[in-house]
């Protein structure tokens, strides 16, 4: 099953794993990070390569009117894929990269998915997020989670940043602020900013050094 939200944006749910283990997907034209798979041509090149059915027979499926997509996990490294309709055995499938806004950030995944089946170093993310801003966005969240469970902003001053004065001093402590200012990323990430995530490696012209 699943939910669906704003405008084609969707998780499928598997209802026998607990949430903290679900894997999350979202369409493959707004994550750069799923490559797309397609029927292979009838007449392959000498050098033309398909995607191994062992990777298939790997990963986990799940089905959607949308499509097959799949997660499969290659020392450590999880690299995800669509298919308009589930894989058949015998069947040859290879990538189909479109050369649009995304093209950049699903092409290195498609690179980091060719290094996993040739067993070489994985060259790593197209563009990681800073320690600093994941752990913005974490506190964001969790301020939010205590809001909505009835926590006050001192509360949350006390459990979130470790604020530990009295709550007489609390009126014009800059602590209170912090708190304020989080709980305001928090309800901008609630209200859409949360699909900057699906983009992230696509924003900015500079890209990873590779090693």
């Amino acid at each position: 099953m699943r939910s669906r939200i704003n405008g084609g944006w969707f998780v499928p749910v598997d209802p026998a794993l607990s949430t903290e283990k679900a894997s999350l997907f979202w369409l493959y034209q707004f994550l750069p990070l799923i490559i797309p798979l397609e029927p292979a041509p009838a007449r392959l090149g000498a050098s033309h390569r398909t995607v191994p059915w062992s990777v298939f027979s790997a990963a986990r499926r799940y089905l959607d009117t949308e499509g097959c997509y799949l997660i499969w996990t290659e020392r450590g490294v999880t690299h995800r894929f669509w298919l308009d309709e589930e894989p058949v055995a015998g069947r040859q499938y290879s990538a189909a990269l479109v050369p649009d806004d995304l093209g950049s950030v699903r092409a290195w995944a498609f690179l980091r998915f060719c290094h996993a089946l040739s067993g070489r170093a994985d060259p790593g993310p197209y563009r990681a997020m800073t320690p600093r801003t994941e752990l913005l966005y974490r506190q964001s969240l969790a301020a939010m989670d205590a809001k909505a469970a009835g926590a006050s902003e001192w509360d949350i001053g006390q459990t979130l940043f470790g604020y530990q004065r009295s709550r007489d001093e609390w009126s014009d402590n800059a602590a209170r602020g912090l708190v304020r200012r989080t709980l305001a990323r928090g309800r901008r990430t609630l209200a859409g900013g949360y699909r900057r995530f699906l983009t992230w490696q696509a924003g900015g012209s500079r890209r990873r050094s590779r090693p």
